[in-house]
């Protein structure tokens, strides 16, 4: 068996040299061969020099540069596409996925019948208040835009079967979540709880509000339940103003409406009109979506030939 190790990197230049050196010290005393797949995306300090670096030191590592930044879930794709791997680990490489448990998640994975992914659940989050708070609202959103249900305490690291990499590796949708693609893909998946670290250095670059994005991205990139549930707002806006309006007309007839109120009418206008408009923004977004789709760009572009020691 051969075991390969996706991580996307973005802003590591403090913390690769300590990932790698961890990782061949946690998986050289396996008895599999095994190397470490590293994807730089487009980071603007000097990780591609580490990377580098590191590839002329470790046979084990395979380097690839993008042209520019992709976004994460892209990266990870690149690294998969390359990845040669029976088993393949995706990890981050701010080393709060703790490099020491792969073995733990690799053997699990192997140990275990018809089960195609073991995926790490982080058992006390080691993250501050926001991001904690920014990632509990990303699932919740994601889980209602998809009608999935993704657990917040899962991320990316787990060990997945070549088999499912390579189901998962025909989904090219640019507006795509690693996560997502595991969940969409099926096939059986077991948990494992580990050790979630603190982040040995930086910051994340994901704040609350490119959460946010992200979610609404992928919501929309990959289901039309957004959609539906837009129709399902503007069904039930219908109906609240054909009842409101029959309550209004009843009144009249009362004569409890001796004369109509211009604010009502001006607010009613404007609030709908607005309603409207927001739909069909929402509707333009699809079409944008269907537009950029149309085109078949590639998901990423390298910057230089994968670059891998003999």
């Amino acid at each position: 068996m051969k075991l390969s190790v996706v991580s996307p990197v973005y802003m590591g230049e403090e913390v690769l040299v300590a990932l790698v050196e961890r990782l061949i010290s946690a998986l050289s005393k396996a008895d599999y061969g095994f190397e470490i797949v590293l994807v730089d995306d487009g980071s603007p300090d000097r990780s591609w020099e580490v990377i580098s670096s590191l590839s002329r030191q470790f046979h084990q590592i395979r380097a690839i540069r993008l042209s520019r930044n992709f976004g994460q879930h892209v990266a990870i794709t690149a690294g998969l596409d390359v990845a040669e791997g029976d088993v393949i680990v995706v990890m981050d490489c701010d080393l709060q996925d703790q490099p020491e448990e792969v073995p733990a998640l690799v053997d699990e994975l192997n140990n275990s019948e018809c089960v195609d992914c073991v995926i790490a659940l982080r058992k006390i989050r080691r993250d501050g208040f926001s991001k904690r708070l920014g990632s509990r609202v990303f699932y919740w959103l994601l889980n209602l835009l998809t009608g999935m249900e993704l657990d917040s305490r899962a991320a990316n690291f787990g060990a997945y079967s070549r088999q499912m990499i390579d189901q998962i590796l025909k989904m090219r949708e640019p507006d795509r979540s690693f996560p997502f693609c595991v969940h969409w893909v099926g096939f059986k998946r077991k948990y494992l709880e580990v050790a979630h670290a603190p982040r040995h250095a930086g910051v994340t670059s994901y704040t609350f509000y490119k959460l946010l994005k992200l979610a609404v991205a992928i919501g929309m990139g990959v289901s039309d339940r957004p959609m539906r549930i837009v129709m399902g707002v503007g069904a039930g806006l219908s109906v609240s103003s054909f009842l409101l309006g029959l309550l209004v007309l009843f009144r009249y007839f009362l004569g409890y409406i001796a004369e109509p109120g211009y604010a009502s009418l001006v607010l009613s206008i404007w609030f709908f009109s607005g309603v409207i408009i927001l739909f069909i923004g929402f509707v333009g977004l699809y079409v944008g979506r269907i537009f950029l789709a149309s085109k078949s760009r590639p998901l990423y572009v390298t910057y230089k030939p994968e670059h891998k020691n003999p």
